[in-house]
């Protein structure tokens, strides 16, 4: 399954996502794609980000709500998927902040 590298608005590396799942940059399990959208929710199913233009997350402090959804089982280890390195900066939309993960979530 392909990777797909997530960055913040200043063009750094912060996660990935690999199938349903996204992982911080330790591949750390950071929650996953519950809908048929790009919204991610942490492991408590509490709305994290929304991927955005391909390959940003930001945090949208003015999404629409949804319905909790159930927390699925952990994951296995993605395994080592490499520094892709950092990108462009990109001015980040009206509502939007930076998602930042922890070593540990």
């Amino acid at each position: 399954m392909d990777v797909q590298y997530l960055y913040n608005s200043e063009g750094e590396w912060i996660g990935f996502r690999k199938g349903r799942n996204v992982f911080n940059k330790e591949s750390v399990w950071c929650g996953w794609l519950p809908w048929e959208s790009e919204e991610v929710v942490d492991q408590h199913g509490e709305y994290l980000g929304t991927i955005h233009g391909g390959n940003r997350l930001y945090h949208f402090s003015d999404r629409r709500e949804h319905d909790a959804p159930e927390t699925p089982a952990y994951p296995e280890h993605p395994g080592y998927v490499g520094d892709p390195g950092m990108i462009g900066y990109e001015a980040m939309p009206p509502t939007a902040k930076d998602v930042w993960f922890s070593v540990e979530i």
